[in-house]
């Protein structure tokens, strides 16, 4: 599990995106199979969407991220690691959402920062 925690009242809803890094994505993926793959970035999102950066470790709620869950998962559960008794998280999406809600956080309060030194030059 990645340890930096960002604050937890930036909503990863409010800022979509994360980096896709193709080659790397392209060479974990070669071994499946167009319907794993589907399954497999299903899941994905549906990690970056949580609100704790995890899944919860239960087979018929994953279900319902994909049709093609139950011939799926044996071949995409390789890239999630478990998380306790009851998640599981792909390490590499969370170090990405990880490090885009830091970079809002601090994109946020230099916003701040610049909206007080334009308060203070306007008196």
């Amino acid at each position: 599990m990645f340890l930096i925690t960002p604050n937890p009242n930036y909503e990863m809803a409010n800022n979509p995106i994360f980096p896709f890094y193709v080659n790397d994505f392209e060479g974990g993926t070669r071994h499946m199979t167009d319907t794993e793959v589907g399954c497999y970035i299903r899941l994905l999102l549906a990690q970056f969407n949580s609100k704790n950066g995890t899944l919860p470790l239960d087979e018929k709620f994953l279900q319902r991220f994909s049709d093609s869950f139950k011939e799926s998962w044996p071949i995409v559960k390789e890239k999630f690691n478990q998380i306790g008794d009851k998640s599981i998280q792909n390490e590499r999406l969370e170090k990405e959402r990880v490090k885009r809600l830091l970079f809002i956080q601090h994109q946020s309060e230099n916003a701040k920062i610049g909206a007080k030194k334009r308060s203070a030059n306007a008196k």
